[in-house]
């Protein structure tokens, strides 16, 4: 009786470790396809993704920089419009002061 126990627990345990082996087999295959394909791909990946955090960096202080650029713009055109007004008027003076 404890015999033919222990044979079914053997044969039980042995068709278990058939199918583990096999689970194992199949795990390997996976671990060496993702090592191979994927693990390569994430890589490229990353490195792109870092390339890209870089530039939306720099577009966003760029981006900081430019309410002042347009500001200083801005007075730039005022000060050469101011100082061509000013001129003009000044020319119409000295044409006067020339005809007096």
């Amino acid at each position: 009786m404890n015999v033919k126990r222990l044979e079914m627990e053997k044969g039980t345990l042995e068709t278990d470790n058939i199918r583990l082996n096999q689970e194992l087999s199949d795990i390997r295959e996976r671990l060496n396809r993702l090592s191979s394909d994927v693990l390569p791909r994430l890589t490229r990946i990353e490195e792109t993704h870092s390339t890209i955090l870089d530039e939306l960096k720099n577009i966003r202080q760029d981006a900081e920089l430019l309410p002042g650029m347009f500001r200083k713009e801005a007075i730039m055109k005022n000060t050469i419009r101011e100082e061509s007004i000013k001129a003009i008027e000044e020319k119409r003076k000295a044409k006067q002061e020339l005809k007096i």
